[in-house]
């Protein structure tokens, strides 16, 4: 039995364990061709994070494409497969969004370079063959409060803003294991729970390399 498939299945229990519902089908995976990921543990699916259009240049955010074609291109031409707004619903639909702490912790992991800085919670999604949906996440900190909610279709804006594009995989990529792996054994007290955030970590070069 390979290694990989079981260190998946104990680091999603022990996040049920260790983090709450809203994290135990998502956790943060190797960057492919440039881009961040997290994947979804029910399906096993890759998706890119939200705000892989931005880069941290040392001293803030900046778009790494051109607009939005450029940046669709780039995820194409990794792997990557624009999601319809039905897609993303199923992904969502898995992920319970009541407060803002479970807005807090999918952020972490779907946008972990620069949530906190740019709403980043937020994509488009493939909604007819020349519009879209904006589908994202809602916070109200006053009521601490948080819902998803989904705006379109609309036509795809033609600079890029604070919402990235929903994308998966289409076929999976060797070595895309969930990256706090060690969560598993800390919930088995085998080790220590070691904290990681991709968020202090610089972007890759404007062009990914496939």
């Amino acid at each position: 039995m390979s290694f990989a498939p079981l260190l998946r299945a104990l680091a999603a229990a022990s996040l049920v364990t260790l983090s709450g519902v809203s994290q135990a089908a998502i956790v943060e995976s190797a960057d492919v061709g440039g881009f961040r990921t997290f994947v979804d543990t029910t399906t096993g699916t890759v998706w890119a994070d939200l705000d892989n259009h931005l880069h941290f240049n040392g001293n803030g955010y900046v778009f790494r494409f051109i607009d939005y074609n450029d940046y669709l291109n780039a995820l194409t031409a990794a792997g990557f497969t624009w999601a319809y707004a039905s897609q993303v619903n199923a992904l969502t639909a898995t992920l319970p969004l009541s407060t803002t702490a479970e807005y807090d912790d999918l952020g972490h992991i779907m946008g972990s370079l620069s949530f906190g800085e740019m709403t980043t919670l937020s994509g488009y999604s493939n909604a007819t063959e020349d519009e879209v949906a904006r589908q994202y996440g809602i916070a109200n900190y006053g009521l601490g409060t948080a819902s998803w909610a989904a705006n379109g279709p609309m036509p795809l804006p033609g600079t890029l803003n604070d919402s990235g594009l929903w994308a998966f995989l289409a076929a999976p990529v060797a070595g895309t294991v969930p990256v706090p792996g060690s969560l598993a054994l800390a919930g088995l007290g085998l080790c220590a729970l070691v904290g990681r955030r991709r968020g202090a970590r610089v972007a890759p070069s404007v062009t990914p390399a496939c």
